[in-house]
């Protein structure tokens, strides 16, 4: 018999659902009705919001973070700037491809990658959103410098 509780899936025959899966981790609970109840179970937060920058409307950063468990496992903080007309994004850190990095932006070539090999999912997180803080006008006037070649 399987009874959907919580979102959870609960098996009270066997002991199918006591397997790792790829979106969720199993476990073994306490009993119910003398069988062994086993559950997936995520424990996922998500945070997304938008911070302006300056005193204009036309520069922002913008993030977004899963957490399972308590630790980061997906991230993406990006500084946009409003220019000709349009949102562009300039800097961004984010773990895209499986791993944390930073990608520099560039208007009229290729961006720029920089691992940080040996470094945690939230502490890349962390320096790119202090980076950013920081950082924001430099790296705007460097793009705008760019557009200009």
């Amino acid at each position: 018999m399987t009874r959907l509780l919580d979102r959870s899936i609960i098996n009270t025959q066997s002991n199918i659902a006591n397997r790792p899966v790829s979106h969720g981790i199993a476990s073994k609970n306490k009993r119910w009705n003398g069988s062994t109840i086993y559950a997936r179970e995520r424990h996922l937060g998500e945070k997304s919001f938008v911070v302006p920058l300056g005193e204009s409307d036309c520069d922002r950063y913008r993030l977004y973070c899963m957490t399972e468990r308590g630790q980061v496992v997906v991230f993406r903080v990006q500084y946009e700037a409003f220019i000709d007309g349009e949102w562009r994004a300039i800097v961004r850190y984010d773990t895209a491809h499986g791993f944390p990095h930073r990608d520099l932006l560039h208007p009229n070539q290729p961006g720029e990658k920089t691992e940080y090999p040996g470094r945690s999912n939230a502490e890349v997180l962390t320096l790119g959103q202090e980076d950013i803080k920081r950082h924001w006008q430099t790296y705007r006037a460097q793009y705008e410098e760019e557009m200009d070649k």
